[in-house]
């Protein structure tokens, strides 16, 4: 009998399955990393230009004037701000600070009550967001410098002699980071400090109710590629962004106020930042306010942040 009877061939393995699996890899790789490069860079969303009818609109409504104003920080990045005066300053001035990937507009209804208390405001966009220049948000790294730069601003009015700050989220980190500088503030309102890139496994076992040693395992992927992404490509050392070590040493007067349903933030965290400086600072616990939120869930905010300011 022929030989070729008995040939028996190994059937060729099916290579789509693998072919699958490598393209799903890549795909979640890189888009875990997109996700993580995307928290220290310019996102399309935050690129947005505040327009000025906004302003318009925000002077018709408060008695109010308004000026486009700019400032270059120390490396060269312009910022941009609206510089708002009331009809009937007082001869304080407040500046305003936004969320992550916000923009100035996100703060416009607490400039309503303060322009009509006869607050000077000045809404800037943070470095990396709005009209203001800048390929990265480093977390309060440079932000904070930037900050006393627009402080420095505002002092030049000579009818200005008191300057006080308010921020939402990174905004808020950021002033606080800023009293390390120093910075010329009478007293600043953070409301939803953001979470403190310098202790991210307590911010995360604070977060999810878990202990540090189970949660650091967990997350040290993230964590880790993070920081050294940010060090390695940019030159960013975030894990120095430190509000908590910023307020240790804070000597201006500093509420807290922090939404007791805050999804992003866990109330624990603003306890460490109270307790860091009670001396200096004001715990003001919100319920039913989660994080951006506080200010819509008590009819009392600006009440509360006026008083603040006024009685410091």
């Amino acid at each position: 009998m022929p030989a070729s009877l008995f040939h028996y061939s190994e059937p060729k393995p099916c290579r789509v399955p693998r072919i699958v699996l490598s393209v799903v890899s890549a795909v979640f790789a890189w888009n875990y990393y997109a996700t993580i490069n995307g928290l220290v860079r310019r996102s399309a969303y935050s690129a947005f230009t505040p327009p000025a009818s906004d302003a318009d609109d925000l002077c018709n409504v408060a008695s109010a004037s308004w000026r486009p104003v700019s400032i270059t920080a120390a490396d060269g990045v312009v910022l941009r701000a609206w510089r708002v005066q009331p009809d009937h300053p007082n001869g304080k001035a407040v500046v305003l600070l936004h969320n992550l990937k916000g923009t100035r507009l996100r703060v416009l209804p607490l400039a309503v009550g303060l322009l009509r208390h006869g607050f000077v405001c000045l809404l800037p966009d943070s470095r990396g967001h709005g009209a203001s220049g800048g390929e990265l948000v480093t977390l309060g790294l440079l932000e904070k410098y930037d900050v006393a730069e627009w402080v420095r601003f505002i002092r030049q009015d000579a009818a200005i002699h008191a300057v006080y700050g308010f921020g939402l989220s990174l905004g808020a980190s950021t002033l606080i980071q800023s009293l390390s500088v120093p910075v010329d503030f009478r007293a600043i309102v953070a409301d939803s400090t953001g979470p403190d890139p310098a202790h991210p496994y307590q911010y995360l076992a604070d977060r999810f109710h878990v202990p540090v040693l189970l949660i650091a395992p967990i997350s040290w992927p993230f964590v880790e590629l993070l920081t050294w992404n940010s060090r390695l490509r940019y030159g960013l050392h975030v894990e120095r962004a430190s509000p908590l070590e910023a307020m240790r040493s804070a000597r201006v007067p500093v509420l807290l106020i922090q939404g007791l349903d805050d999804w992003l933030v866990p109330v624990r965290y603003a306890h460490r930042l109270h307790d860091a400086n009670s001396q200096y600072s004001e715990l003001w616990e919100v319920p039913g306010g989660n994080h951006l939120g506080v200010a819509n869930a008590t009819p009392g905010y600006q009440k509360r942040v006026i008083d603040w300011f006024t009685e410091h």
